[in-house]
């Protein structure tokens, strides 16, 4: 869960950080602009460079934008985008062609296109395109947002033979019909332009623009945000201008730089939060590199910052019971868990949209690949530090532990290798138990390769099961409810421990194996999943007597379940509609790429309150896909209760990287609940979105 900074007002705590930058620049801009507007039409001297340097940087920053545009259209064939391209491509051409109807900009004195009226009409033409294209996109948004077109290069090629239509109509109409138009232009004085009501059309499209705009999203991205700083920019350019009311005024120079400012947040916007994936995919091998290597030191940082809150909370703990220190760690250990799972998603989800994007480029499909394993490595050892704070979802079932040692017993012996003998001690008429039998295959494997850490030189390694029923005040020490129980024991011939390490051989990352061999996770997540399964677990061990490891599990009278075989699911899309909710943008981001890249629509929200009015403006949304933990009046149980009033037909699929009371109930998942375990990849996250679209009744991918 994100804190929310102290020092940030209350009144901006609904705001995410690209809202409040977006309307501290539009404040700006709209200050400085109405400061200069009353003498507007006071003269500057004429700076011979900057009407060259001016148009050149506006032409050149069009056409880029346009480029940008168009490969994120062939990412996403989101329709609406083809506005913004065409809109773009239009204006660069109108600019051009106004450069060359500037007298004396190429040829002392003379223009190379048009007539005296030409320069004020394109004015007014790349304006009404750079309004236009933005009015388009914002209403094609407003109407079916992120709708998808099924045949990308068909659509493009509509789209740019429209715009060529209108650019050569445009040409025509200042050149060879020059005579014909209105006269807007009085030797530089182009006061016309307002009270003939050309001026004022151009700012009556681009406030529709602007309405529209928050009318689709409510300003609620970044793409919109920063879209209704650049409709903004073109406005005020437009009001200045005609304040101005004649060429080289305090008005129209400041005009041309509110439309260059207009031009180039666009141009950024691209750049920064759209584009970056698509720029840097096919050579950045030394990025997957430097991803790599931070991964590495998150995860060393992650172990060094539990051993060193470990060791301070020794000397204040030491007149606690040991179970009492133990359970602090977990919720210590648990919370950081829960930020380092975050940070893996973020990061293993971009490199799953690069290895998309690399195409055939070998070089940086490895670095994936090892970045990936790299990312791997960290959620299995998240995953067991959630498993010593209890925290991680489990899903019980009857289980036969006799049944379980059976179809393990290949596994365990190639596990410890052959100077390890092991020795099964199973009693025939063991009693069930109800555990998740996933979870409790990776103890036993876990504490059988302990113990084959802890025998050097060989031994053997008894595992016995055994019904033991214990007395009222035994059940009273343990702190267990149930008296019947199945007591499983690991027995091994090792070296043993001294007193102080049996005491702290629970504690995540305590390890005497020395530096690189081992975790120190095995034995605590051991711990924390008999805990958290209502059982008990103990050492009993001495220096060259070997070591017992009893495990107490409640008995259940249920019959044993078969375990499934599982076989994953095929990757596949579809087009339904899909609410994504994180107060991580960028894993909006990372969550948006993949699921439209797939055919999906999607719609987005930074937290449950604003999922909320999303789930209100909208119909016909199939899933909600949401966050367990996140800011806000609003708890996720809340917005899924919400969404399945507003939208009877919907299923819902939380993801968390940290579980909390929302999904799980005495330490299991709720019977009605469907999990993704973050961090997980893009195949886990298309099979988990198909299957719950699918009406799976149960779903839990960790």
């Amino acid at each position: 869960m994100t804190a929310r900074p102290a020092s940030r007002p209350a009144s901006f705590s609904r705001f995410a950080p690209f809202q409040i930058g977006a309307l501290a620049v539009s404040a700006l801009l709209t200050l400085i602009t109405l400061l200069l507007t009353p003498g507007a039409a006071h003269k500057w001297p004429n700076v011979p460079v900057f009407v060259p340097a001016y148009q050149s940087l506006l032409i050149g920053t069009y056409l880029l934008a346009s480029y940008l545009v168009y490969g994120y259209f062939l990412q996403t064939r989101i329709r609406s985008l083809l506005w913004l391209w065409s809109g773009c491509v239009y204006t660069a051409g109108v600019l051009v062609a106004q450069f060359l109807s500037l007298p004396g900009a190429f040829v002392a004195g003379q223009r190379l296109l048009g007539g005296p009226q030409t320069t004020i009409w394109l004015w007014f033409f790349w304006h009404l395109g750079a309004g236009g294209m933005l009015l388009g996109y914002a209403f094609s948004e407003w109407r079916r947002p992120g709708r998808l077109v099924p045949d990308a290069g068909r659509s493009f090629a509509r789209s740019a033979a429209c715009m060529a239509a209108a650019l050569g109509a445009t040409l025509f109409a200042v050149t060879v019909l020059h005579d014909r138009l209105p006269v807007q232009d009085v030797g530089g004085d182009y006061s016309l332009v307002t009270s003939t009501g050309y001026g004022p059309l151009l700012q009556l499209m681009l406030f529709a623009a602007l309405f529209f705009l928050w009318r689709a999203s409510r300003f609620r991205t970044p793409i919109s945000a920063w879209l209704g700083v650049v409709v903004l920019a073109l406005a005020l350019d437009n009001m200045i201008t005609m304040a101005g009311g004649a060429r080289l005024s305090i008005g129209w120079y400041v005009g041309r730089l509110n439309a260059l400012f207009s031009a180039l947040v666009m141009l950024v916007l691209y750049m920064q939060t759209i584009h970056r994936v698509y720029l840097k995919a096919a050579f950045n091998a030394d990025e997957l590199a430097i991803a790599k290597d931070k991964l590495e030191r998150h995860q060393e940082r992650l172990e060094t910052l539990v051993q060193e809150r470990t060791r301070s909370l020794e000397d204040t703990q030491n007149a606690l019971l040991h179970a009492q220190k133990l359970e602090a760690m977990g919720k210590l250990t648990g919370g950081v868990a829960h930020d380092f799972n975050n940070v893996l998603h973020i990061i293993g989800g971009n490199l799953d949209l690069i290895r998309m994007l690399a195409g055939a480029n070998d070089k940086v499909l490895q670095r994936c690949t090892s970045a990936r394993d790299a990312v791997r490595r960290g959620a299995r050892l998240s995953s067991q530090l959630l498993s010593f704070a209890r925290k991680q979802p489990l899903q019980p079932a009857p289980t036969s532990m006799a049944r379980v040692l059976a179809d393990m017993d290949e596994l365990l012996k190639r596990a410890v290798g052959e100077r390890v003998r092991i020795e099964l001690a199973v009693a025939p008429d063991s009693w069930n138990v109800r555990v998740d039998p996933q979870q409790l295959e990776n103890v036993v494997l876990n504490l059988a390769l302990n113990a084959s850490d802890a025998m050097h030189d060989g031994g053997t390694l008894t595992i016995s099961i055994a019904n033991t029923v214990l007395t009222e005040d035994e059940s009273a020490r343990l702190q267990l409810r149930a008296r019947e129980h199945v007591c499983i024991a690991f027995i091994d011939t090792g070296a043993g421990m001294i007193e102080e390490v049996r005491e702290r051989a629970f504690e995540p990352f305590f390890s005497t194996k020395g530096i690189g061999k081992g975790t120190g996770l095995g034995l605590s997540m051991a711990y924390g999943f008999v805990k958290q399964s209502g059982g008990h677990i103990d050492i009993d061990s001495e220096p060259g007597q070997g070591t017992t490891i009893t495990i107490l599990l409640p008995r259940t009278a249920e019959a044993a379940i078969e375990k499934a075989a599982h076989q994953a699911a095929a990757v596949s899309g579809g087009a339904e509609t899909i609410l994504v909710v994180d107060d991580e943008i960028a894993i909006q981001d990372n969550v948006t790429e993949i699921l439209s890249a797939l055919g999906y629509r999607v719609l987005r929200a930074s937290s449950a309150d604003d999922a909320s009015v999303v789930l209100r403006q909208h119909r016909g949304i199939d899933l909600l896909f949401t966050d367990v933990i996140m800011p806000g009046t609003m708890n996720s149980q809340q917005l899924a209760a919400l969404a399945r009033e507003l939208h009877p037909t919907i299923q819902v699929l939380f993801t968390s990287g940290y579980s909390a009371d929302a999904v799980i109930q005495d330490g299991k998942l709720k019977s009605d609940v469907k999990l993704l375990n973050k961090p997980y990849s893009d195949d886990d996250l298309a099979r988990a979105i198909r299957a719950a679209l699918n009406g799976s009744k149960k779903l839990y991918m960790n």
